[in-house]
């Protein structure tokens, strides 16, 4: 093998930064590379790996190289594969490089993967070696979950007979009597069983990612006294250089200022005060200086004239300015008062050290039954792989002997246990180490990741140059220059005393390569804004959190309109400018619970294109509910709430008439079965397909059941269009969810609707599947989190405002240092032989863990906010809520808000309020109307407060054309959420809603030639497969393999044949087209006109615009369509003024093109949609437009019209 010569080698990577090649070229053991957000870590990991291989240092089966996700496992591969692969293009004319070759051939069998799938082979090789099942696995869902809930039903309802039968250990079994004893049970009242288990789970999950087992935990207990001392002194460590400050400023600077000669109150007081403290305390002394401070202060707070106080006064206000004597006495008592009473042994520690030992020895011994009941499955939990690879790897070294180079990314993400496997490893093969981080994206710490590991990494290795070399990438090529020198700035001035009480860590700047020869163009040609803020202030709004996130959301809407198709940004992947589309902004938010108002804005009330990224709600989505009634009625038809469920949803097929006309019917005298009995009576073939279906079950399991939902194409017609998608993805969930089940505990379709209801019931947070794939044209809503290694054009950042720093909810809590707490005392717990009825004062453990979260939540809300910053490439938003009290702005410390702010003050030498958002032209309008003379004014002129305009901010064609064609229609629809589906299936129609999906996508993709047809239609199971393909993801749950598309080839040969269809090809041939392109115009008022036209092309005559159909031609809805087209005839001129504008439909079953005449004048439209706009937004009754009724399409859904009747 030739090794390739230095000269060589640097030309394959010239290309890459010199902090990059030193990293990619370091041969010490020990290489740590702390590489800030955009330098390209991912990029030096494949290099160094091809540069390991190329110099023939090490094979590629020799290379571990470990991440934390699939994804980027996968793009890591990849992208070593392309190196690979050009490089050796480059060295194939220079010499015999086979085993390059060799490696991209055989890349797909390279330790390139998550430690949990590496820990999972090497459990798998160690079976050979101890006593491990060769086919152990990981615990699915199910099984955890019924685990978990079967332990709080047991602890419900007191059964301990199930702790004898499940508890085989000796030592073990001696130890159950401590549930047995009257302080378990008060603490059982006091937390719930549901809480007990939380805790217990939460024990399981910390310690166990530390390498830990019930039996530590259980010593933990023992131990509770020498733990509260430990941390006394640590506490001690941390306040006291503060508590120094405030003594050397009181005894040595204020008192020998000020003269304590005389006598009054005040001089006697610091008299005293004086000669006790005069000689420095030591550590252990500090907090009762404080407390005599803080009483000393409040002693002489009503002595506010004496002379003494004023000379206090003022050299407290030299040193502190703007800052009372009084206020500087709160501030400490507010500040340190209760942790100077609990290090001065004030509060009830002994009985909360007897609350905290039982609660932590109650909880070992449900973790040995937890872990006993894992071995009788043979399964394992994600710690358990680490830790029994762990085991193995010290064991047995060969296990990894092949190993002689290591690679880990995100190492800031660690945990101890997986820190230890990896060190094992290392140490075993005296193999080099390699590890790439960031302190400063150290997001992970509610998964145990700990920072500090990384970080004595980092000083190992930067301060001592024998343990390894440290090397520093700072070079962004991810965002602009302007935006780079902003968030330094930002940061710089966040982290100016280091990265955490902790972490002493300066903050390293980003730099931007300038040398690079496309990086001024990259910077220049930008046209968005580098850095926006947007301010929700003391407005007239309602004070409600959520109203204002929601008004706060229709500022941040009409920045994302100014920006897409307007403004200019850096295409990274094709390094050249464009315009700006939805796809390139992300919105993101701290936590999932902003979700709310920006769907009720953006999705619900705007339309503009939308998805919530890996939502938790997934339990309580409606067609998650619908899904769980139906599988519990095909098990038990004879539910009647199932049953009743089941009915009421799109998936049966009934409409909600049907449904109501049952119930009012139904024989109720039957105490069950009544609404089963009745359905077999006026729907047999109904129930005959649900007792098929129960059949079918009891053979094939639930999976397939819930399989016939995406079957029957049907139910999703009946679903409003804009959440099809997100319904079909979720039905896939749910059948995964039932397979898995299937597959780990059995094919009972009863115990899987069990699982599934118990969950819904717990409200079990899950995400959901993403509905759309990188390349849809949707804004993307998601957490931080999620973004975690994302790069967006456009960011904003939504909830400046977001405080974390929330007790609890759950009385018992889990510590790192302390086990586990409990907040109060429990009813009845016994003190001085007396029962004690529950304080609402916390327990010193509480008070103590929540100031130590306390600050760790903050560290980490910095990283957070960090790591939400630098995603941005060339504009970043900036938004928030400003809290108001007493009409004025009062920023909650600790917070984003709170740093931005700041910085803006201090660092930019701004006014933070400039940036308040202020009403743009017609929009404090479009938000609050004046009500009529009459009414504004009453006896003595009086002014009515106004109120919140009724009228909507956002009008699409298809509401607009509902409203206009009956307004109770409108209100069904959009107000009630009743389905009303826009084009009405034809009665020998095959495929229904579905067909005429996949008929649109073809008629947007197709060039109207006969002899490219074939090409676009499924009419074999290849070109099924290769149009799947190419499907956009919500589309390909509607594409059927047998749905009748012979008959769409005969109606799409017909439109390639007509006098339209040789138009439409030549417009295609001269590139004319526009297709399924969606529109926004803003009007008078601010008011958004947005929709999406099939067709639009123009011509010597004008613009031409067309709407297929995919139903037959009815005259009942003819108008519905013809208002439609007459909302697009307005924006057509608007957006092309003078232009003649020709409206046309084009019935595609019929080859029917039908002319749509008498487009209103454009003064005459604006007034109707200007109306639409008010009145379809009003608390009004949405009068029915009675003429229409006889023929409308939807009078069984009409509760007018059965009233009526």
């Amino acid at each position: 093998m030739k090794r390739v010569e230095k000269k060589e080698f640097l030309e394959l990577i010239a290309d890459s930064r010199p902090a990059q090649q030193e990293a990619i070229m370091a041969d010490e053991d020990l290489v740590v590379v702390n590489a800030g957000a955009g330098t390209g870590k991912t990029e030096t990991l494949a290099r160094r790996y091809a540069w390991l291989v190329t110099t023939g240092r090490a094979k590629f089966n020799q290379i571990l190289t470990l991440t934390f996700t699939e994804k980027a496992a996968l793009e890591m591969r990849e992208r070593i594969r392309m190196r690979l692969r050009n490089w050796y293009k480059q060295l194939s004319n220079q010499g015999n490089f086979q085993h390059l070759y060799e490696a991209i051939d055989n890349l797909d069998e390279a330790p390139i993967s998550t430690i949990h799938s590496f820990c999972m082979r090497i459990i798998q090789k160690a079976s050979l070696y101890f006593n491990i099942d060769p086919n152990i696995r990981v615990i699915s869902s199910p099984e955890e979950f019924g685990f978990w809930n079967n332990l709080q039903n047991i602890l419900s309802r007191n059964d301990w007979n199930w702790f004898d039968e499940n508890v085989s250990d000796p030592v073990w079994r001696s130890r159950l009597s401590v549930l047995n004893q009257e302080p378990f049970f008060l603490l059982l009242n006091h937390g719930g069983a549901d809480g007990l288990v939380q805790l217990v789970n939460s024990l399981t999950d910390l310690f166990g990612s530390w390498g830990e087992k019930p039996e530590w935990l259980w010593q933990k207990g023992e131990r509770v006294e020498r733990d509260w001392e430990e941390i006394q002194e640590s506490l001690l460590s941390w306040y006291a250089p503060e508590w120094d400050k405030e003594w050397s400023f009181w005894i040595e600077q204020i008192l020998p200022l000020i003269g304590l000669r005389g006598s009054s109150k005040v001089i006697d007081t610091f008299i005293d005060f004086n000669l006790k403290w005069h000689n420095r305390p030591d550590k252990r002394q500090l907090p009762y200086f404080m407390s005599d401070l803080i009483d000393s202060l409040a002693a002489i707070a009503r002595s506010s004239r004496n002379a003494v106080y004023l000379k206090i006064q003022d050299q407290l206000l030299l040193s502190r300015p703007f800052q009372s004597m009084i206020e500087y006495r709160n501030q400490l008592k507010e500040k340190y008062i209760r942790l100077i009473d609990i290090l001065c042994g004030k509060g009830e520690l002994t009985e909360d050290l007897r609350c905290r030992q039982l609660l932590i020895q109650s909880s070992a011994i449900f973790w040995h039954i937890w872990e006993e009941f894992k071995k009788k499955k043979s399964v394992l939990s994600f710690n358990d792989m680490i830790a029994y690879a762990g085991e193995a790897v010290k064991r047995y070294p060969t296990l990894t002997a092949q190993y002689c180079s290591i690679m880990v990314d995100e190492f800031q993400d660690t945990d101890l246990l997986q820190e230890s496997l990896i060190r094992n490893i290392v140490q075993n093969n005296q193999a080099s180490l390699f590890v790439v981080g960031d302190l400063k994206q150290s997001i992970y710490r509610f998964r145990h990741a700990d920072l500090s590991i990384f970080h004595q990494y980092i000083q190992e290795t930067q301060y001592n140059p024998e343990g390894g070399r440290h090397i520093v990438l700072s070079e962004s090529f991810r965002s602009r220059d302007d935006l780079v020198s902003e968030m330094n700035s930002l940061f710089s001035f966040i982290w100016k005393d280091g990265l955490s009480q902790k972490i002493l860590h300066e903050y390293e700047p980003l730099q931007v390569p300038n040398e690079l020869s496309w990086w001024e163009e990259r910077s220049t040609s930008v046209s968005a804004p580098h850095l926006r803020f947007l301010f929700l202030g003391n407005t007239d709004q309602p004070t409600k959190e959520t109203e204002k996130r929601c008004l706060l959301t229709r500022y941040l809407a009409d920045e994302v309109n100014n920006l897409v198709g307007k403004a200019i940004v850096w295409d990274k992947a094709e390094k050249k400018a464009r315009l700006c589309q939805y796809r390139d902004i992300v919105i993101l938010v701290p936590t999932r619970t902003f979700y709310k108002p920006l769907e009720q804005v953006l999705q619900d009330e705007l339309n503009i294109p939308v998805i919530f990224v890996t939502d938790v709600n997934y339990f309580s989505r409606g067609e998650t509910l619908d899904a769980v009634a139906y599988l519990k009625t095909v098990v038990d038809p004879q539910d009647d709430l199932a049953l009743a469920n089941y009915l009421s949803s799109p998936f049966s097929g009934l409409s909600l008439a049907e449904v109501h006309d049952l119930f009012v019917n139904a024989d109720k005298s039957c105490k069950n079965g009544w609404l089963w009995k009745n359905l077999q009576e006026q729907y047999p073939n109904f129930c005959e397909k649900l007792i098929d279906l129960n059949q079918k079950m009891k053979l094939t399991g639930p999976a397939s059941i819930l399989s016939e939902l995406l079957k029957e194409s049907s139910h999703l017609k009946a679903i409003p269009r804009s959440l099809r998608r997100r319904v079909a993805v979720n039905l896939r969930r749910a059948i995964d969810l039932a397979r898995e089940y299937e597959n780990t505990i059995g094919n009972s379709g009863l115990g899987c609707t069990r699982y599934l209801q118990d969950a819904i019931l717990k409200e079990v947070k899950s995400e959901e599947a993403n509905p759309v794939g990188e390349e849809e044209d949707v804004v993307r809503v998601m957490t931080i989190h999620s973004a975690k290694g994302l790069e967006f054009p456009v960011v904003a950042l939504f909830g400046l405002e977001y405080t974390p720093y929330r007790r609890p909810r759950n009385k018992f809590q889990s510590s790192r240092e302390l086990g586990a707490i409990t907040r109060y005392f429990p009813d009845y717990w016994e003190m001085n032989g007396q029962p004690h009825v529950e304080s609402d004062v916390d327990f010193p453990s509480f008070f103590i863990e929540q100031q130590l979260q306390q600050a760790e939540e903050v560290s980490e809300q910095q990283r957070l906010f960090y790591v939400a910053c630098t995603r941005a490439q060339d504009t970043l938003i900036l938004s928030g809520v400003c809290p108001i009290s007493n009409g004025e702005i009062v920023i909650k410390p600790k917070t984003w808000l709170s740093w931005v702010w700041d910085w803006i003050e201090k660092e930019r030498n701004e006014d933070p309020r400039q940036y308040l958002i202020k009403f743009f032209p017609g929009y404090q309008d479009s938000l609050f109307i004046s009500t009529s003379k009459a009414n504004e004014e009453m006896e003595g002129g009086m002014e009515l407060p106004r109120q919140p305009l009724p009228r909507l901010q956002r009008l699409t064609a298809t509401a607009y054309a509902f409203y206009r064609f009956c307004p109770h229609a409108y209100r069904m629809r959009y107000r009630q959420g009743i389905t009303l589906p826009w084009e009405l299936p034809s009665d020998d129609e095959k495929g229904g809603a579905d067909l005429g999906n996949m008929v649109h996508w073809i008629l947007a993709q197709w060039d109207f030639n006969e002899q490219s047809l074939n090409h676009w239609l499924p009419l074999h199971q290849d070109k099924f497969l290769e149009i799947k393909s190419q499907l956009s993801i919500e589309l390909r749950p509607f594409l059927n393999t047998n749905q009748d598309w012979e008959k769409v080839k005969i109606w799409l040969t017909n439109l390639s044949q007509s006098h339209l269809g040789l138009s439409l090809q030549k417009n295609y041939n001269d590139q004319k087209l526009e297709r399924e392109k969606p529109f926004e115009i803003k009007i008078n008022g601010g008011l958004v006109l947005a929709g999406i036209r099939d067709l639009l092309w123009k011509d010597e005559q004008g613009v031409h615009i067309i709407d297929y159909k995919t139903s037959s031609p009815d005259e009942s809805v003819f108008p519905l369509y013809r208002e439609q087209m007459y909302f697009y005839g307005l924006v057509a001129q608007k957006q092309y003024p003078g232009l003649p504008i020709h409206l046309g439909l084009y019935f595609v079953r019929e080859n029917l093109y039908q002319k749509i005449h008498d487009l209103p004048t454009e003064d005459k439209m604006m007034l109707q949609v200007g109306a639409v706009a008010q009145n379809a937004a009003s608390q009004g009754s949405f009068q029915p437009a009675i003429e229409k009724c006889p023929s409308c399409p939807w009078k069984n859904h009409c509760s007018f019209y059965s009233t009526k009747e």
